[in-house]
């Protein structure tokens, strides 16, 4: 159809244009949100999980959980803090 005559179809029709142009924006919105969850979550399952499982087998976890001769975790520092430590406290 040349563009002429799809502007007076347009101009004719504004209602049904209206709802043909929300439909035409709102399907690939759907669409980006549903593989964007799908790509993430398989990233998550198959890389991130993985990866932190092979992690806890090798080093067995982040914490010091290996129990010591107290009965906490707590470790006390023994640090006398000077005006040193707080200049560049990263």
């Amino acid at each position: 159809m040349p563009a002429p005559a799809s502007v007076v179809c347009v101009l004719i029709f504004r209602k049904a244009a209206r709802r043909l142009a929300a439909l035409c924006l709102n399907i690939p919105e759907l669409a980006a949100a549903i593989s964007t969850r799908i790509i993430l979550g398989a990233v998550y399952f198959l890389v991130l999980t993985p990866t932190a499982l092979f992690f806890r087998l090798l080093h067995g976890g982040a914490f010091n959980t290996k129990p010591g001769p107290a009965a906490t975790y707590f470790e006390e520092k023994k640090h006398l803090f000077a005006p040193a430590d707080f200049e560049e406290p990263w």
